[in-house]
């Protein structure tokens, strides 16, 4: 886990009402599971830093011409939350596939996906 990243990753893009509480529970294992939960409703998530995708057809190029290093996973799926992922991997493997997931790309770029509809976001609004 990079709690370095959740921690910043809370602090810009949940709703000021939450995040002390989520900041408590990324730093405790046992309630860790309480912070990847809302991720798959997003209902904590403030919406107004993000910009919602209509489409995600032309996001993968978007994101591959801006995004060179790898990515860092938060997700409601166990086997990926806390990893980092390569930025072709994250669209073979995550986008569209995998709900209730973050994905922090280099140069604070974050990808919002919860579950249908009205799922994703981005935080890049100059090119979307």
């Amino acid at each position: 886990m990079n709690l370095e990243l959740e921690t910043s990753f809370i602090s810009k893009y949940i709703v000021k009402a939450k995040r002390q509480r989520y900041l408590s529970f990324i730093n405790n294992p046992k309630h860790r599971k309480k912070f990847l939960e809302m991720l798959y409703h997003g209902q904590d998530i403030d919406k107004d830093k993000l910009r919602r995708l209509h489409s995600s057809l032309d996001i993968e190029v978007i994101l591959q011409n801006l995004c060179n290093a790898a990515c860092y996973i938060i997700s409601s799926d166990s086997t990926i939350d806390g990893q980092e992922m390569a930025v072709d991997d994250v669209f073979k493997n995550i986008i569209g596939r995998t709900e209730g997931t973050v994905v922090l790309f280099d140069k604070e770029i974050v990808y919002y996906y919860g579950e249908p509809p009205y799922n994703e976001y981005i935080n890049i609004w100059a090119v979307v």
